[in-house]
């Protein structure tokens, strides 16, 4: 993956609340121009992901830059 040409960049995102492993070593680039569609079943971590991205979960670990960094 690319940060420097990216506008939202993830890497090697993990999130656990009470022990349970939302998410796991969530990497996600999307560039310029670039559409992506997040699809899942309930529990699968869209809202977490999405709540990383807007700061509102803080990630155990890993690395969030949405035009600067997030964490």
């Amino acid at each position: 993956m690319s940060l420097k040409s990216s506008i939202l960049y993830l890497e090697n995102v993990n999130v656990s609340f009470d022990g349970f492993r939302a998410l796991r070593d969530l990497s996600l680039t999307v560039k310029p121009g670039e559409m992506r569609a997040i699809i899942g079943p309930n529990g699968a971590g869209k809202t977490t992901m999405m709540d990383v991205i807007t700061g509102k979960t803080k990630p155990d670990n890993g690395r969030v830059l949405f035009d600067e960094t997030v964490n």
